[in-house]
């Protein structure tokens, strides 16, 4: 709860000057808010947003929630390769062929286990000489609040 109200304190100020009720509150005045800081402030901002105004709905005190429909997406960090002192004789530690694959793309293409795992013989190219990696799609944009 601290740290929501850490995260709050300076919204809270702003609307205190212009509303009399968080019932006045409006899911553009929320958009405004989160899209106003940058980075991970704006993930935890719309999460201490949602928490309260979920919570104030809960006990009936409001009538709609401002932030229901909005949605916050942040950059995950990409997993980074191996140092190339640390890949030195790595792929002599396997005997197993598919244990050297897998060695391989974890450690020079930073492979996550997901991807791994949705590995099929169709995702191989032998023509091409390549193996297809599918993921979830592109990385979402940083940091970024909008309305559905």
């Amino acid at each position: 709860m601290r740290r929501y109200l850490v995260y709050l304190a300076p919204v809270l100020a702003d609307w205190t000057t212009r509303y009399t009720t968080l019932r006045q509150v409006t899911t553009a005045d929320v958009v405004a808010t989160v899209s106003a800081v940058q980075g991970a402030r704006t993930h935890e901002r719309a999460v201490a947003l949602r928490s309260l105004f979920r919570a104030l709905k809960h006990a009936k005190l409001i009538f709609t929630d401002p932030t229901r429909g909005t949605h916050v997406t942040r950059r995950e960090a990409l997993p980074t390769t191996l140092a190339p002192d640390r890949l030195a004789g790595l792929l002599d530690t396997s005997a197993h062929p598919a244990g050297r694959l897998v060695l391989a793309l974890t450690a020079l293409h930073a492979t996550n286990s997901t991807d791994l795992r949705n590995l099929t013989l169709a995702d191989l190219l032998l023509a091409r000489g390549q193996l297809l990696l599918r993921r979830d799609g592109p990385p979402p944009p940083a940091s970024t609040c909008t309305p559905k």
